[in-house]
């Protein structure tokens, strides 16, 4: 064998090896991130588990994602605003979420807004911001 094609085929294996582990990742997240100390239910957790959980995927090799600072609005609410929330969204556009809990004694998210966001007159209120693992991390606390 020539060294190109031990070299495509060990790119292949990794590449394959890749896509394996990001479906198994995906299957059970949840599981996946049982070791983390945060409580998902509690207001305002969602940047510190954000956190964590950039960590526990780089740590483990996982890059192919991107973190949302945006906004949510809540089922049957009367909130005249949407609420800032943070999360992770793999590059195939599957959501990380676990903090999400926080709003289920509200009714749970209706809505994710992940580019401008406006209140319920219309008025605009926010822009949501996105960020690599590594940007995000690096941002001042």
């Amino acid at each position: 064998m020539t060294d190109t094609r031990v070299e495509l085929e060990n790119m292949y294996i990794a590449h394959i090896w890749g896509e394996a582990k990001m479906k198994l990742l995906l299957e059970n997240w949840r599981k996946y991130l049982d070791g983390l100390e945060v409580d998902c239910e509690q207001d305002g957790v969602c940047i510190v588990a954000a956190e964590e959980i950039v960590k526990k995927l780089l740590s483990d090799g996982v890059e192919d994602f991107k973190v949302i600072e945006g906004y949510v609005w809540l089922k049957d609410s009367d909130d005249e605003y949407p609420t800032e929330h943070t999360w992770i969204m793999m590059n195939d556009g599957e959501v990380i979420d676990p903090s999400v809990a926080q709003f289920d004694k509200y009714g749970g998210v209706e809505e994710r807004i992940y580019d401008t966001a406006y209140d319920a007159d219309g008025e605009f209120y926010g822009d949501s911001k996105t960020y690599k693992p590594v940007e995000y991390l690096e941002l001042p606390v």
